[in-house]
């Protein structure tokens, strides 16, 4: 299975040869109720960094009352020393706005299938208050819908300060860098025009992300939500606030609703109480959370968990490296079981796929469902590696039909076997959207088609921020040919959409599969009496909908001659008939 292996260092990008060290040191596996940490720093180091996580997990589920559980799990990775740390961080720092945040002594990673935490267990505080922040996020976008995006960050510097004194969690302790850049000039600095450019909606998410304003921004909104967090009279209303978002309101509505008052508004009261000096602080009793399970990690799975954590970071020479080693001992020792040779497939499939090897990637895969068949990731990448296959063959191939019906089981299977996965929901979806490329009027809409309008409803409850699962959705609804429900949902979720021209694009994209749906139907030589109805009320709702909009002014012309040569022809056939009868 493995005979080729070797080769994929040479076909992948260059990462280094850092192997050895990594693999050679004993890992500990500590597994709480939501977290997997692995350990090279010994019992205690894992045993902390796994306590403070569930700890922390303790404390946001209070906030949310009952929580989602999170449908991705988080592995956590503790280096004994920063040489171990060291092949393992990423090419580059990235920031917010890319695949993770990167600190001194680690990073956190967040991917589909799983979030990536590691760090140098030297550190002053491994799991530090940047990885707090960004865990908050991920538990925010599970359990709070439609955070505006100041109170989303305001709240996840809200908890990045938070500590474990005991069986003691603390909340709502200062954050000392956002304290010292406020006080230092509160006037200039806590002003109503300040706080409105840091909690306007549509420019916040740029503000947070220029390098020059973004440290003040941060600041504020950590301002503004523990103020509001922490004052008595305000608390019923933040509640309310949040329960406004969960109806969809938009952010603004839903806080002057529940308030009386924009946020800028509050920046008076919100500089009083930086002036004051006094935060309050919050605990919670931990002295319940059942202790951590633990396990010395075996070689095999040691190295296959840090092949993982080597795909995170960009560096699949490494993680072929890993992969190589834990072939050698898996067949050092044996047998393999059936589970765990699916395991090593699986991962040696994901890294023919980034080879660019399709048609091994898709053995591997194969091999590796049929072997474990609910192995969620190997059905995952199979089900994509049968859409990129597909997507290389023209759309009248009968092999192009073959391929994305397998893609359309094996997807179906891993959602089935993982029901809330996002990337599950998301691929089942696109092989219908794929399949449309090519359509028949006989055979078209799909009789199952309602599975991937299903899915997407599903996928969209999930993940409340991206606007691509909306996009996608009006569009399995445009090739159901029902337009308006296509609108409904562009409309429904129009706050998802950080530019306008992205929705505007996604209006386009359904007008357009309608006119060419409507197009393939009117097309035939002589539509029934029975056809010609349906049609024609199709055509004067297209008309409408790209009348209501000036994004889609130039479908208006297409669809209007489409209503004349229908009605043109629908004459025609009246006096034909008419003469026949005389």
């Amino acid at each position: 299975m493995r005979a080729t292996l070797h080769l994929l260092c040479h076909l992948l990008v260059a990462g280094g040869a850092f192997a050895t060290g990594a693999s050679a040191t004993t890992w500990l596996e500590v597994e709480t109720e939501h977290f997997t940490v692995y350990s090279s720093a010994g019992e205690a180091a894992g045993l902390a960094a796994a306590e403070r996580l569930e700890a922390l997990h303790r404390a946001l589920s209070r906030m949310a009352g009952t929580p989602r559980q999170t449908v991705v799990p988080t592995r956590v990775f503790v280096f004994a020393d920063d040489d171990g740390l060291h092949p393992f961080k990423p090419a580059m720092a990235s920031g917010r706005s890319g695949s993770g945040s990167a600190v001194a002594g680690g990073y956190f990673a967040p991917r589909e299938l799983a979030n990536f935490v590691a760090v140098n267990a030297l550190t002053a505080q491994p799991i530090s208050s940047t990885i707090q922040h960004e865990l908050l996020h991920q538990f925010a976008t599970q359990n709070l819908p439609r955070l505006p995006f100041w109170f989303n960050e305001g709240l996840a510097e809200y908890y990045s300060t938070f500590e474990v004194q005991g069986a003691v969690g603390v909340i709502g302790r200062p954050h000392d860098s956002n304290l010292r850049l406020l006080t230092s000039s509160p006037t200039a600095t806590v002003s109503g025009r300040t706080m409105a450019r840091v909690t306007e909606l549509r420019a916040s998410k740029e503000l947070y992300d220029d390098a020059g304003d973004a440290r003040m921004a941060y600041a504020l909104s950590w301002a503004l939500v523990h103020y509001l967090l922490s004052d008595d009279e305000h608390a019923e209303s933040t509640l309310d606030f949040m329960r406004g978002l969960a109806r969809g309101w938009d952010a603004m509505d839903a806080f002057e609703t529940a308030f009386g008052r924009s946020p800028s508004a509050f920046a008076g009261s919100v500089a009083r109480y930086l002036a004051r000096g006094r935060f309050p602080e919050f605990e919670i009793d931990l002295s319940h959370v059942p202790r951590p399970r633990i396990r010395v990690l075996p070689a095999v799975e040691r190295d296959l968990a840090l092949s993982d954590l080597a795909l995170v970071v960009s560096k699949p020479t490494l993680a072929a490296e890993l992969l190589e080693r834990a072939w050698t001992e898996a067949e050092r020792n044996g047998p393999l079981s059936s589970k765990l040779h699916a395991r090593l497939l699986s991962t040696q499939g994901r890294l023919r796929l980034l080879a660019d090897d399709l048609e091994g990637a898709r053995f591997d895969l194969l091999e590796a469902t049929r072997l474990d068949p609910f192995r969620v990731e190997a059905l995952l990448h199979l089900a994509r590696t049968q859409l990129a296959l597909a997507g290389h063959l023209p759309a009248t191939d009968v092999a192009r039909r073959t391929l994305l019906a397998e893609a359309r089981r094996s997807a179906l299977r891993a959602s089935e076997r993982s029901p809330a996965l996002v990337p599950a929901l998301d691929t089942l979806a696109q092989t219908w959207i794929l399949q449309a490329e090519h359509v028949e009027a006989e055979s078209w809409p799909p009789d199952d088609l309602q599975r991937g309008v299903t899915a997407l409803e599903t996928a969209l409850d999930q993940d409340r921020y991206r606007n691509d699962l909306a996009t996608k959705l009006a569009v399995l609804h445009a090739l159901d040919e029902d337009l308006g429900a296509a609108l409904r949902v562009l409309r429904r979720h129009r706050v998802r959409y950080d530019e306008t021209s992205d929705w505007e694009a996604a209006l386009r994209q359904a007008a357009q599969i309608e006119l060419r749906l409507l197009s393939m139907r009117s097309a035939r030589a002589a539509p029934s009496a029975e056809e010609h109805a349906p049609l024609q009320e199709r055509i004067s709702s297209l008309i409408e909908f790209t009348y209501e909009f000036d994004a889609l002014s130039h479908f208006f012309a297409d669809a209007s001659a489409l209503e004349d040569e229908l009605t043109s022809r629908r004459e025609r056939r009246s006096g034909a008939t008419g003469r026949n009868e005389g």
